[in-house]
């Protein structure tokens, strides 16, 4: 079987052969997706003129005859508006439109079915593309190519078109009611998420879904599989039921020369593993200290000046590094030390590394330090002997990348903060099971109390941690515990606050609670945030398995947590189990049907995960490094040889999960 990996090269090939001698303009999903796959030098060595954003403000130089667009979204509405208006602008012969998305999708999208011509869809976009150039002699050409995954590992993925996607909660359920109402005419009211079906959501959701499944499906068909689809969450379940039944996908299916199982998982199942503080590899703690790439929802922003012989005043003229290979390496090896040994391991590992790139390049390697402890000192000392040396620096450019980042992390201020956050989460989990007023939300409450005697603006910076660990704390707890005193404490503290600190509120807070800033207007956005937390916390309530993500204490040693993904696998693969009723299964056909126990002539099992030997796990609202890690350990310490692959709509840190939870509208998406 084709890796997903390969799968994606080849897609960036085929575009290779269509971008000679044209400007080309990529949205950001597209962006992020070849920055993990080459990189600019891939287009422009393939002969491209130049490479844009995609935005009505570009345009194409009146000497410049040819252009192409790569778009990972639908041809319609505002991306079909900013393809007219660069074409417009500009004086094109020659124009290419390039969409991730299937026409399948397109189709749907225009006429709510499946059903009739899809080729229709894409010329009548070409027809369009000729008026806006002014001469219907001139050449227009509209394609699909399924970019989806972006690999950041060997059997790692990620879908920068859904970073945004996540899962709904039961606290959407009383808007989309009165959205249903106002769409349909229909009094239907949705009193548990089990109620809600595809047909049920606002228009754009439906689509964004639709998207999703098609681009799964066409990574499936690059692959050359069929699946047996599971799920786990009311989201994942719409997914799973949407991929039985699309229309390319049973297509697909019939010809599929090898089987997968594909385990679809919604994120809110377990947000106190990817909320927390306490990394089991490296890579979790440079995405959670060090500063995003801009425009990316994966790589981070390397500082590179340390090494330039340049004026530290022009740093931020200068392209910041990153973790992205280069050109020459796209298999992302150079992240491994990263990304599956624990920090410790980690930590040797990209120090091994250096120091052997910088003997390679026979520099003036001096070794220091304890054997086994790896310090920021260590690793900058070796990287000065690099400053100004672009030779060594190019012919070891992932090394010296990974290198920096790691020293920096160490350094860094938020490091330090990092590492209290964790220490205060260990607290709250070992207080799980403790009488009222010594619980988890009591530590948090303390933690709380003890910030008000700060200055205002340093009491602010401390907002965006709180929220953090009062998400922990609520999927923490489930619906086990409730302690209504401490949570209207908490409720009053936070108004106060943020009132008060108006003018020096933090990213997310503010994103939280926006303008204008009240009393009244803030109380009620809190209290509409603990809605959201209670129904998280619910998320788990019908699971038989997979209830906690706590194991409690006892007379010999305190709780301990228990994430999520890792309790999955291990009843994935427990064989002594026999119908898993926490992981749900969807029939993509007649077959299916009779394996799934609707047979009348035969008795056979429901299929389990573990049955193929290849499982593709994707979590629907972001995944960690850790996660990751610990699904492969999991799967291997049954002592099972199946491959297997993560995918996720994005690789996040514990912001991205209060931002989506607490901040984002997901009944309807942009």
């Amino acid at each position: 079987m084709k890796s997903v990996h390969q799968s994606t090269l080849s897609l960036w090939q085929k575009i290779c052969q269509k971008v000679n001698r044209a400007v080309v303009f990529a949205d950001n999903a597209v962006a992020e997706n070849l920055h993990w796959n080459g990189g600019l030098g891939l287009l422009l060595d393939a002969g491209a003129v130049n490479v844009k954003e995609f935005s009505s403000f570009e345009s194409v130089d009146p000497t410049q005859k040819k252009a192409l667009f790569i778009v990972s979204s639908i041809l319609q509405e505002a991306t079909s508006r900013v393809i007219q208006n660069i074409i417009e602008a500009s004086k094109l012969q020659y124009a290419v439109v390039i969409t991730t998305m299937s026409p399948s999708v397109h189709m749907f999208s225009r006429t709510g079915s499946f059903d009739g011509d899809e080729n229709v869809i894409f010329e009548r976009f070409e027809e369009s593309m000729l008026e806006w150039m002014g001469n219907m002699n001139y050449t227009a050409e509209v394609c699909h190519m399924p970019l989806f995954a972006t690999c950041l590992s060997p059997g790692l993925f990620v879908t920068p078109s859904f970073s945004r996607l996540f899962p709904l909660m039961s606290s959407d359920l009383p808007r989309l009611s009165l959205q249903y109402k106002s769409a349909r005419g229909d009094n239907k009211n949705f009193s548990s998420l089990k109620d809600v079906e595809a047909a049920n959501l606002p228009k754009s959701l439906q689509i964004m879904y639709k998207m999703l499944v098609g681009s799964i499906d066409s990574m499936l068909g690059e692959l050359n599989v069929q699946e047996d689809c599971f799920f786990v969450g009311q989201t994942s379940k719409i997914l799973a039921t949407e991929l039985a039944s699309y229309p390319p996908a049973k297509l697909r299916r019939k010809s599929a020369q090898s089987k997968v199982s594909l385990l679809l998982v919604d994120r809110h199942m377990d947000l106190m593993t990817p909320c927390q503080h306490q990394s089991e590899v490296l890579m979790d703690k440079l995405t959670s200290t060090l500063p995003r790439l801009s425009g990316h929802h994966n790589d981070i922003k390397v500082d590179m000046t340390p090494l330039c012989r340049v004026n530290s005043e022009s740093k931020e003229i200068i392209a910041p590094g990153s973790l992205a290979g280069s050109k020459g390496q796209t298999t992302q090896s150079h992240l491994l030390p990263l990304l599956k040994s624990k920090v410790k391991e980690g930590l040797m590992e990209v120090n091994r590394s250096i120091v052997e790139a910088a003997s390679t390049e026979k520099l003036p390697v001096k070794l220091s330090g304890k054997p086994g402890r790896v310090t920021a000192e260590q690793l900058d000392n070796t990287l000065k002997l690099f400053k100004g040396n672009y030779k060594a620096i190019s012919n070891h450019l992932e090394t010296v990348q990974v290198a920096m980042a790691t020293c920096q992390c160490l350094k860094s201020s938020q490091n330090k903060e990092y590492e209290l956050l964790g220490s205060s989460e260990k607290l709250m989990l070992q207080s799980v099971g403790s009488e009222e007023g010594q619980g988890p939300l009591s530590v948090l409450l303390r933690n709380m109390e003890a910030s008000q005697d700060k200055p205002l603006e340093e009491m602010c910076q401390t907002l965006d941690s709180v929220l953090t660990q009062i998400v922990y704390v609520y999927s923490l707890l489930g619906v086990d515990v409730r302690y209504s005193e401490e949570e209207d404490t908490i409720k009053k503290i936070l108004v106060q606050k943020i009132v008060q600190g108006k003018n020096y509120l933090p990213k997310i807070t503010k994103m939280l609670v926006g303008d204008p800033v009240t009393e009244e207007i803030v109380s009620a956005i809190i209290d509409d945030m603990f809605d959201k937390l209670n129904a998280m916390s619910s998320a788990r309530q019908n699971l038989k398995h997979l209830s906690s993500v706590v194991d409690p204490s006892t007379t010999l040693s305190p709780a301990k947590g228990k994430p999520f993904l890792k309790q999955l696998m291990d009843l994935a693969f427990d064989n002594s189990k026999g119908d898993i009723q926490d992981i749900g299964y969807i029939s993509s056909g007649f077959t299916d049907l009779l394996k799934s126990g609707f047979g009348l002539f035969r008795t056979v099992a429901k299929p389990k995960p573990s049955d193929n030997n290849v499982l593709v796990v994707f979590v629907v609202g972001g995944v960690t490094a850790t996660e990751t890690k610990l699904i492969r350990d999991t799967v291997a310490s049954h002592n099972n040889d199946t491959q297997v692959i993560v995918g996720s709509t994005q690789l996040c840190q514990p912001e991205d999960i209060v931002e989506a939870l607490l901040c984002q509208d997901n009944l309807n998406p942009d």
